[in-house]
């Protein structure tokens, strides 16, 4: 009887000496082994190749659609005039294809080789627009693929496909599959927009926006690196393929970037959640609290089966407030995706050399970024991302009002221009984060895809509007990314400051910002996700 009873009392003192267990949520368990730590750097550095590579697709199209001047075939009997002209010059025309030639060789650009001139030019602007209407198809596609099996594959599937077809096409001998194949690599040219939300998962919410621009710097010395290449390789064929295939090391990351933790845990599948969080632990030489499980961010019927599939239809029928949200954010990406790549495409009629131009409006990314990760904390995503696209459309109009070739105003006019890209630069920067934030987990890779497409629905107008609108008046197109601009500006008031929120896991999540004078709106979406939504009682200034 003594034996047991000591044995009683030695259970029950060791048993009071426990802690209960804690459940905490997924960015408390960052806070206690690393939000931003040895695992998270690497990770970073490891997703930031295949995270920018994708900016070679994207404006390798400011040097390989360049139309060089023209001349006349040496003893021509049609084209009897001396020297070399513009290739704004019309009359060649007017003449049979033989009788002239390109002051450059076949291989210079796209237009060289498949002679885009006389008629055909529509079919440059054309292979620019297919880019970017595959970015808006592949990143509606793979942010369904993200939001509901995951977001690794996504990242390291669609890379492997953008080297390959990258590399091959330029080989192609008619224009037409070529054009197709432009459409393919925008299809797959979704790596950054994916690696970005898994990045974003494993860090704490105070340190995205630098982790957001650090990815933007990176972009930035990718262009300079395009602009070095384009340089001194002045084939266009050969500049696609050093675009591409040397990347293909990047395909090795997979065996090291694990899958979101955040995605796991929203799905259902916590133990390897909490396998990866451990992993996370070790790497950044941190103690994983004791005697603490992971907290389910959906019902807690969701934490013993997988939730229902989400698709972009949820992000409008999630409740009004997600819904106008969502809605008044297509509108902004529309705008910021047609200012910042349509003043990218215009640095090229702004005077001066090409290549410099290009060089100029790259390396201007970078303090545009350290701008912006100071301002996004500072002043906070809403003011910083409106007052950076009121002053790139400000800069816009004012190019307009500049006369292009004139000796005085000419460099005045090119430095507005570059100020113009710093400036859309720092809002399609603020913006990236802004956007992040105002979407639960389950929504957030299909949300945040969603609103790429629309960026990507403004990209493919941005040739049309900064090339096809030359003919017309020169200045033109910068008056109307100006005019767009300002008009987004306006409409970015009705959107909510998100600083210090809180991650959003479901669409019921209110951030102690958003507590006070709430209301919740109940709505049960068709797949079954429960979306207790915050409604707001002000003014629609408040969605």
């Amino acid at each position: 009887t003594l034996l047991y009873t000591i044995k009683f009392e030695y259970n029950v003192s060791r048993s009071m000496d426990q802690k209960p267990p804690q459940e905490l949520s997924m960015d408390d368990f960052l806070k206690k082994i690393g939000e931003f730590g040895r695992f998270q750097k690497l990770l970073v550095g490891i997703l930031s190749i295949p995270a920018n590579i994708v900016a070679f697709p994207f404006l390798i199209i400011y040097f390989t659609n360049l139309e060089p001047g023209w001349k006349c075939v040496e003893g021509s009997r049609e084209c009897v005039m001396n020297g070399t002209f513009n290739s704004s010059d019309v009359r060649r025309c007017e003449m049979s294809r033989d009788e002239w030639q390109f002051t450059e060789p076949d291989s210079f650009s796209l237009v060289t080789q498949y002679s885009l001139v006389c008629g055909r030019e529509w079919l440059t602007h054309l292979s620019s627009s297919m880019f970017f209407l595959g970015v808006a198809a592949g990143t509606t596609t793979f942010g369904y693929v993200a939001d509901n099996y995951g977001r690794k594959f996504p990242i390291f599937g669609s890379v492997a496909v953008l080297i390959a077809v990258m590399s091959a096409a330029p080989f192609l001998p008619y224009i037409e599959p070529f054009i197709a194949c432009r459409f393919v690599m925008g299809f797959t040219a979704v790596t950054d927009t994916q690696s970005f939300v898994i990045v974003n998962e494993y860090v704490g919410s105070q340190h995205r926006p630098i982790i957001g621009n650090l990815l933007w710097v990176i972009w930035a010395v990718v262009e300079c690196t395009l602009a070095l290449k384009a340089y001194f390789v002045r084939d266009w064929k050969l500049l696609y393929v050093l675009c591409s295939a040397p990347y293909a090391v990047v395909l090795l990351g997979w065996w090291f970037v694990p899958e979101s933790a955040r995605w796991l845990s929203v799905n259902g599948r916590k133990e390897e959640a909490m396998e990866n969080l451990r992993k996370v632990a070790r790497f950044n030489k941190t103690e994983m609290p004791e005697n603490c499980f992971l907290k389910c961010p959906t019902k807690e019927a969701m934490c013993h089966e997988v939730a229902g599939r989400v698709t972009f239809l949820d992000l409008f029928t999630s409740g009004r407030t997600l819904a106008l949200r969502t809605i008044i954010q297509i509108l902004v990406w529309i705008s910021v995706g047609l200012l910042y790549y349509g003043i990218t495409i215009a640095m090229a009629d702004l005077g001066g050399d090409i290549y410099t131009n290009f060089v100029f409006s790259s390396l201007v990314e970078i303090p545009a970024y350290i701008i912006c990760m100071w301002g996004v904390n500072a002043l906070g995503r809403k003011a910083m991302t409106i007052s950076s696209m009121m002053l790139a459309s400000l800069g816009c109009i004012l190019v307009f009002l500049m006369p292009i070739h004139d000796p005085v105003w000419g460099p005045v006019r090119i430095t507005t221009g570059v100020l113009s890209k710093l400036f859309v630069c720092v809002n399609f920067s603020s913006i990236y984060t802004w956007s992040l934030e105002l979407y639960p987990t389950r929504l957030r890779a299909i949300g945040f895809g969603f609103l790429v497409v629309m960026s990507q629905i403004g990209g493919a107008g941005s040739p049309w509007v900064a090339k096809a609108l030359i003919p017309v008046s020169p200045p033109l197109p910068f008056i109307v990314m100006g005019s767009v601009g300002i008009l987004t500006a306006m409409l970015m008031f009705l959107l909510p400051e998100t600083k210090d929120w809180g991650t959003l896991e479901t669409v019921d999540n209110k951030s102690s910002k958003t507590t006070a004078g709430t209301t919740s709106n109940k709505d049960v979406t068709g797949d079954g996700v429960s979306a207790d939504v915050v409604i707001f009682n002000e003014n629609i200034e408040d969605v």
